[in-house]
């Protein structure tokens, strides 16, 4: 899972209000991911961390076992950029002062990474097993709480998103390069240059039979060594995510803005939002999630999109 963090915080600055400050009525939602249907995680900014356990949205509270007496530690001066896991007792957040946290089922504790400098700005579960991509082009393996340092991309070339295809792990750059992942070794599929076009990549997904990559400026499906672009979203719409159940994809952006993908045709859904939105995942097409700006999260079950008032869960649950 992903997310293009920097990208979607930069843009939705500048799209929102030119290039002056915003004043946010609530804090961002970065990105939603799950373990299953029952089981769904939303992070952002001011340490956000709610949860749905299949019937009601709460809110965690992350303060790290060696942080527990530290009156100076406060997480809402942490900005949630990436959650991963294998389990509910096994999870993973990221922030954007290149600190990585895991709660082991009883309270969380920080783990030391391998690089200090950078944060974690995607990260996967493959065969149980934990990948993650720095901001500075590395990609790791966690075993336990051993890192591995697998490979280290040089600039023109570093992973930005990637997901599992087939068994393997697929990866795409900014560019809109895409590689394979084969016995530790990564080989280049798909070579592209949209970057220098403006086209700046920030996600992909794959669907059972199609693989389909989003940036600024489009959709593109991936045919042969090439990429389609099969929708030119303009210059005013950003497409910041992506994701793709058995069939059909599903595409976030900018002003609120949702697209449906199947096969070659795009088709724009109808949102109840103009919140820009940075983050896409589900189980299935009756059952996907979306968030954003000022605290937007929306549910699609099959039919239609609808905001979801997580705030007022919340203060009846404390209730």
């Amino acid at each position: 899972m992903k997310r293009a963090v920097i990208l979607f915080i930069f843009c939705i600055n500048v799209l929102a209000n030119g290039c002056s400050l915003i004043k946010y009525q609530q804090p961002n939602l970065i990105q939603v991911w799950g373990l299953s249907k029952e089981n769904i995680y939303v992070i952002g900014k001011e340490g956000t961390l709610l949860n749905y356990n299949g019937k009601d949205w709460k809110k965690i509270n992350v303060v790290p076992d060696d942080f527990a007496y530290d009156e100076k530690f406060d997480m809402k001066d942490n900005y949630f950029v990436n959650i991963i896991g294998t389990h509910a007792n096994d999870l993973y957040i990221s922030t954007i002062n290149k600190n990585t946290y895991r709660y082991n089922g009883f309270f969380w504790y920080k783990l030391h990474f391998i690089n200090p400098y950078s944060f974690i700005h995607s990260s996967i579960v493959q065969d149980n097993k934990l990948f993650f991509a720095t901001a500075v082009g590395q990609f790791c393996c966690l075993d336990g709480e051993k890192w591995e340092l697998n490979t280290y991309f040089k600039r023109d070339k570093r992973i930005r998103e990637f997901i599992t295809y087939n068994g393997e792990l697929l990866g795409v750059n900014r560019k809109g390069d895409i590689f394979l992942r084969k016995n530790k070794e990564w080989e280049k599929i798909v070579s592209c240059d949209l970057a220098t076009k403006g086209r700046t990549i920030t996600s992909l997904c794959s669907t059972a039979e199609n693989i389909y990559v989003v940036g600024y400026l489009g959709i593109y499906k991936k045919e042969e060594s090439q990429l389609v672009q099969l929708f030119n979203s303009g210059s005013k719409c950003c497409i910041f995510d992506v994701w793709g159940s058995a069939n059909t994809a599903y595409a976030v952006g900018s002003y609120g803005s949702i697209f449906k993908i199947e096969g070659d045709n795009v088709t724009r859904m109808q949102s109840p939002t103009t919140e820009h939105l940075g983050s896409i995942w589900g189980t299935g097409n009756d059952n996907i999630y979306t968030v954003g700006e000022n605290g937007v999260l929306l549910h699609y079950d099959g039919m239609q999109w609808k905001l979801v008032d997580w705030q007022k869960m919340i203060e009846q649950h404390d209730d």
